[in-house]
């Protein structure tokens, strides 16, 4: 039996990231631990580091997390889109935004929300900008939802 499509996809572009990418994932389950059905899309940018190694382990005992592996460093925008393409959830949450630490919705097609730029969550205590983001930003979609 397949398992039911989350209702969230959070799309997360890391290059070089070793030293970030375990505290980024715990902080997203914490502040997704209360919601439906949820999943983590981490997309590999080509890292030369030990960012890949360390996403495998954490994909391997987390069924919610996945990670997308590009060839080589491309860039955000299309490792954003790699993520984007691969996302299951009814909703797209990334990790951009206008300006660094404003939360935006955009009810566009298959309704994208943008949350804060990657560099300014990274230089928050356990990356609690970004937790708070996405709790922000879930409760906003299922405030649409309900309506």
């Amino acid at each position: 039996m397949t398992a039911p499509l989350p209702h969230l996809s959070v799309v997360v572009p890391l290059f070089n990231e070793e030293d970030s990418v375990a505290r980024l994932v715990a902080a997203v389950a914490q502040a997704l631990e209360a919601s439906e059905s949820w999943e983590l899309i981490l997309v590999d940018d080509g890292s030369t580091d030990r960012t890949v190694t360390i996403a495998e382990g954490i994909a391997a005992n987390d069924d919610r997390v996945r990670l997308i592996r590009m060839a080589r460093n491309y860039g955000q925008t299309p490792a954003m889109q790699a993520g984007f393409d691969h996302a299951r959830g009814e909703v797209v949450v990334d990790n951009r935004a206008p300006r660094p630490g404003i939360a935006g919705v955009n009810l566009g097609i298959g309704i994208t929300v943008q949350l804060l730029t990657w560099l300014s969550a990274r230089l928050a205590p356990e990356l609690a900008l970004v937790a708070a983001a996405v709790v922000a930003a879930w409760a906003t979609v299922a405030l649409f939802r309900r309506s």
